[in-house]
C-alpha cells in the first residue's frame, strides 16, 4: 500500500507535463523534390496544390505538392521533450535512491534527505540530456502515397503540422 502515493504523484506529475497547451507549435521541415531539390523552411500552410515555406524572407515559398518526393519534419521547440526525460529521469532516479535507503539506512535524516535530493537532481539532469537526444535525433518522414488520390493523402498527412492550421484549431477551441 505505500506504493499508491508514489503511483498518483507519479501520475500528476506526467499527466501535467502532458498536458495539452494552446500554443501553436512550429515546424521545421525539409522537402526533398522529386528532382532531388532540398528546401528548409517553417511549414506554414498546406493547400489544395501547394505547400507554404517560411523562412528568414517574409513571402512564403510556395512548392506544388505534385512534385514532393518526401518531407522530414522536426519540432521547432524541443522543451517538453527536455522537460518529459527531466521529470521521469528524476522520479526513476528517486524512486530507487528510496528503494536502496529501505535496504541501507542512513544514521540520520538529513544525511537521507540530502541523499534523495542529490540523486533525484542527478535523474533531472540525466533525464533532460536523454531527452534533448531524442528531440534531437527524433523527425517524421511523410511520403506521398502510391494510389490515386496520392495528394489529397500528402495534404492530410501535412496539415495538422501547418502554423495556420493549428491555429483554426485553437481559434475553434478557445471560441
Amino acid at each position: 500500500m505505500k506504493i499508491a502515493p508514489l503511483l498518483l504523484l507519479t501520475f500528476c506529475t506526467v499527466s501535467s507535463v502532458f498536458g495539452q497547451k494552446l500554443v501553436a507549435e512550429t515546424y521545421h521541415v525539409r522537402v526533398v523534390t522529386n528532382q532531388g531539390k532540398h528546401i528548409r523552411g517553417i511549414l506554414d500552410d498546406v493547400t489544395v496544390d501547394d505547400v507554404y515555406l517560411t523562412d528568414e524572407s517574409t513571402t512564403p515559398k510556395a512548392i506544388p505538392l505534385d512534385i514532393i518526393r518526401k518531407v522530414v519534419i522536426r519540432r521547432d521547440d524541443k522543451r517538453p521533450v527536455i522537460r518529459t526525460g527531466a521529470v521521469i529521469g528524476g522520479l526513476v532516479f528517486g524512486f530507487f535512491t528510496v528503494e536502496g535507503l529501505k535496504r541501507n539506512p542512513t544514521r540520520n535524516p538529513i544525511s537521507a534527505g540530502l541523499t534523495l535530493l542529490l540523486a533525484s537532481g542527478t535523474g533531472v539532469a540525466i533525464g533532460a540530456g536523454v531527452g534533448a537526444l531524442i528531440g534531437n535525433v527524433s523527425s517524421r518522414v511523410v511520403r506521398p502515397g502510391i494510389r490515386e488520390n496520392q495528394l489529397t493523402d500528402l495534404r492530410r498527412q501535412l496539415e495538422p503540422f501547418s502554423v495556420r492550421y493549428q491555429r483554426d484549431v485553437f481559434n475553434r477551441v478557445s471560441q
